[in-house]
């Protein structure tokens, strides 16, 4: 079962998004379960986050979307964040969750990202029917951030 997340899922969360950040080399501790109490299940969410239930009801992958537009095609959508299911459940139809909440809020697109090395997810992602665009992503943090957005130096 696909549903979107509620309090008392934070813990198995975070959990998940550490072993998503483990599986993509990308830096730890950052995501924990208050962070996202606050961002996904607080009464002013960055998104929304939908957990993938086992047959036991423990929480075994999650996705993350965010509002999102496209400018290029003038469409509403979701940007999806995070996609991770543990390797033996996977193929649940979580990305199909996230597409059918998206629209249920008016949207008609998903937009996401994946490692330009994964070619287990490129494989999975083009049998959904995706195209993909050649990106460069770009992150603008820390002092960089601030002096952007107009904090004194």
């Amino acid at each position: 079962m696909i549903r979107l997340a509620r309090p008392g899922d934070e813990v198995a969360l975070a959990a998940l998004a550490e072993a998503l950040n483990i599986e993509d080399d990308e830096p730890l501790g950052f995501i924990t379960a208050e962070t996202i109490k606050r961002d996904f299940l607080s009464a002013n969410p960055a998104g929304i986050a939908l957990v993938a239930e086992g047959a036991d009801g423990a929480i075994i992958g999650y996705a993350t979307a965010l509002p999102g537009y496209d400018p290029t095609r003038a469409l509403r959508g979701s940007y999806m964040g995070d996609l991770f299911v543990l390797p033996a459940e996977r193929r649940r139809g979580v990305v199909r969750a996230v597409a059918a909440e998206t629209r249920r809020r008016g949207g008609v697109m998903v937009l996401w990202t994946s490692k330009p090395g994964n070619r287990g997810a490129a494989a999975f992602y083009r049998g959904l029917g995706a195209g993909s665009e050649p990106l460069t992503g770009w992150l603008l943090d820390g002092d960089a951030f601030a002096k952007a957005a107009g904090d004194s130096e």
